[in-house]
């Protein structure tokens, strides 16, 4: 990915460079919280000819209903027959935006959620299930998901998928 990017700008990135253009026309909405992520994915992606939009998001309120608003109004915009968040605000604002609507939503979770507050795991117990797949980057990230259930279970993890580090990028070993 270049330019410092982490495990969820990278997996973006990654994303898009390999879907098939055939079949799906990616559009990119970054939820600003300010740093670097918002500059790193506009130029990675606009470079692979893809659209990308982002607003900023207030974390002061948790859920930010201006955010919400602009994920709908773009949802609607550019007709978005499927969303992929990828965790947290992501998450929140693409269900909130999706919640009376046919359109599928996929999470992948890059954190676990041991440490969400009780009112956020109450808040995700009632409305991660309208996700329609939830995918997990490791297998301590999907345990982390039954153990934090406050009052209302939240939706499983259906699938974990890796998000590993590419070895491609670092020298043979040194010491052989």
């Amino acid at each position: 990915a270049g330019g410092g990017g982490g495990g969820t700008e990278t997996f973006v990135i990654e994303l898009v460079r390999h879907i098939d253009r055939k079949k799906f026309q990616p559009v990119i909405c970054c939820l600003d919280q300010g740093g670097d992520i918002k500059d790193i994915l506009q130029r990675e992606i606009t470079a692979m000819g893809c659209k990308f939009v982002a607003t900023r998001y207030r974390t002061d309120m948790k859920i930010d209903p201006q955010a919400v608003l602009w994920v709908k109004k773009i949802i609607c915009e550019e007709k978005i027959d499927l969303i992929h968040a990828n965790g947290g605000f992501a998450t929140i604002s693409g269900i909130l935006s999706v919640i009376c609507s046919s359109v599928p939503i996929i999470e992948t979770m890059h954190n676990d959620v041991l440490s969400y507050s009780r009112k956020t795991k109450l808040f995700s117990g009632v409305f991660t299930h309208r996700l329609n797949y939830r995918i997990a980057v490791s297998g301590s990230i999907a345990g982390s998901v039954p153990k934090s259930n406050f009052i209302i279970p939240q939706k499983k993890v259906d699938l974990v998928i890796h998000n590993g580090v590419d070895l491609y990028n670092f020298p043979a070993s040194i010491d052989d």
